[in-house]
């Protein structure tokens, strides 16, 4: 689905195939992999929580301590910043499989908290795995 289906549904104007179930699996790849693939040099400094919060699925957390991050399938009773995004918005967002400049003019990427930095800096501190 990731690789061939959503491109041809993007090429031909048709809605991502992309569902919310999608993210309870992807979820325990995230811990593995989110951290291997962060930008340590970008993440140095940066220490918080990011809470994302679907809409339509489940929520995690990720918290970010000068250079290291540990992925949590809960959310803090507080956090740093928040991201409220469908299920399958979180998956193409974290995937690359779509700008979050996209999702977020969609309105299906909303940032918010004390520190709004974190949640814009998401795609600078996780690139693509």
């Amino acid at each position: 689905i990731l690789m061939h289906a959503t491109p041809v549904a993007g090429a031909l104007d048709f809605p991502s195939p992309v569902a919310a179930c999608h993210l309870s699996f992807a979820l325990p790849f995230f811990q593995v992999v989110l951290p291997a693939v962060l930008n340590r040099a970008e993440a140095a400094g940066v220490c918080g929580t990011l809470a994302i919060e679907t809409t339509d699925g489940p929520s995690f957390s990720l918290s970010f301590d000068d250079g290291e991050l540990v992925v949590a399938l809960s959310v803090p009773p507080s956090a740093d910043c928040y991201v409220k995004a469908s299920s399958s918005t979180v998956v193409s967002v974290s995937l690359g499989l779509e700008p979050e400049s996209a999702a977020i003019e969609r309105g299906d990427w909303v940032i918010s908290g004390p520190s709004p930095e974190l949640g814009e800096a998401f795609k600078r501190l996780l690139p693509n795995p």
